[in-house]
């Protein structure tokens, strides 16, 4: 595509911000599953709820696996941002997915916490 003198070229998409983006989906959607199982094997499989149990072992490595992604995506959306003649949709988009993930696993710890 040919551009006139004088006119300014459209900006680029940035490709950290998609892999923000979608690192940020994916973390989202995957620690609502996380959850979910949790909460099921919790109501439906009460005896499995012990600090010893296999299922919640794995379930909370789980946790701590999806929130360094969302992680990994909170800094990578910040670089984005701060790259110059890029487009910025993907990389707020990123950014607000991460912080709804960590502020979402923040509430369910705090709530799981309080009903020990």
């Amino acid at each position: 595509m040919r551009y006139q003198e004088g006119l300014m070229a459209a900006k680029q998409a940035s490709g950290i911000g998609k892999v923000a983006l979608v690192l940020g989906l994916v973390s989202m959607f995957a620690l609502m599953l996380t959850f979910a199982v949790a909460a099921y094997i919790g109501r439906h499989f009460p005896a499995l709820v012990n600090q010893q149990s296999p299922a919640m072992l794995m379930l909370g490595l789980a946790v701590l696996l999806l929130v360094a992604l969302a992680l990994l995506s909170a800094i990578l959306a910040v670089v984005a941002l701060t790259q110059p003649d890029r487009r910025k949709g993907a990389a707020l988009g990123g950014l607000l997915l991460a912080a709804i993930s960590l502020s979402a696993t923040a509430f369910m710890v705090i709530v799981g916490l309080g009903a020990l």
